[in-house]
C-alpha cells in the first residue's frame, strides 16, 4: 500500500510539474520578445527556455521558472543567483554577480545585474560578460530573466574592465548596456 502511495505522489509530482511548464509556456505566448538584429533564434528544449537567439559574439535568452508570490522577488533573484553561482562552479567557472540598476519600461519593473564568467580555455584567460534583467510578469506573477551576453573576450584587455560596470571608459559595457536597454524597453505584451 505504502509502494502505490508513493507511486501516486510520484506521479501526482509529474503531473503539477507538466501543468506549470504548460501554464508558463502559455504566459509567454502573451509576450512580444525583441530579437537584436542579426541574431539566429535557435530553438531551444529545455522547458524553462522562453527564447534563445545567438550570434558570433552575443546570445540572448528569456527563462522562466514560473510562479512568485507577493514580495518574493528579490529572494528569488537571490535565489537563481546563488544557483547559478554553484552551476558554474562546478563547471571551473569563476562568476562575479554586480547590481547595476533598476529599470522600467511601460509595462515590467527590471532589477538589472551584471555577471563576469571569468575561464581557462588553451592556457588562455576569457570573460563572457552577461547582462541579466530580473522581473515579474504582473498579469500573471510569473519570474522571467531576460539576458544578453557577448564574449568571451580574452583577458587581458585594456578596453574591458572584469569586475566594474564603467560605462564611461569601457566600450564594450557600454554596448551591451545599451543594447541591452533596447531590449527592456521593447519588451511588452503583444
Amino acid at each position: 500500500m505504502e509502494k502505490k502511495n508513493n507511486i501516486d505522489k510520484n506521479l501526482e509530482d509529474v503531473m503539477y510539474k507538466a501543468a506549470r511548464i504548460a501554464n508558463l509556456k502559455k504566459h509567454a505566448e502573451s509576450l512580444s520578445i525583441p530579437v537584436l538584429k542579426g541574431l539566429e533564434i535557435i530553438n531551444d528544449k529545455n522547458p524553462h527556455t522562453v527564447f534563445l537567439a545567438k550570434s558570433n559574439i552575443y546570445v540572448e535568452q528569456l527563462t522562466s521558472d514560473g510562479h512568485v508570490e507577493d514580495n518574493g522577488f528579490e529572494e528569488r533573484i537571490d535565489m537563481v543567483i546563488a544557483k547559478s553561482k554553484s552551476f558554474l562552479k562546478e563547471q571551473g567557472i569563476e562568476s562575479n554577480y554586480m547590481f547595476h540598476k533598476d529599470y522600467k519600461n511601460n509595462h515590467f519593473n527590471y532589477k538589472v545585474y551584471v555577471c563576469d564568467m571569468t575561464l581557462e580555455a588553451n592556457n588562455e584567460k576569457k570573460i563572457i560578460r552577461q547582462f541579466n534583467a530580473y522581473f515579474i510578469e504582473p498579469r500573471f506573477h510569473d519570474f522571467y530573466q531576460l539576458s544578453l551576453s557577448i564574449g568571451p573576450i580574452i583577458l587581458p584587455t585594456k578596453k574591458f574592465k572584469p569586475g566594474i560596470i564603467d560605462l564611461k571608459e569601457d566600450m564594450i559595457t557600454r554596448m551591451v548596456d545599451g543594447a541591452m536597454t533596447a531590449l527592456m524597453n521593447n519588451l511588452k505584451y503583444k
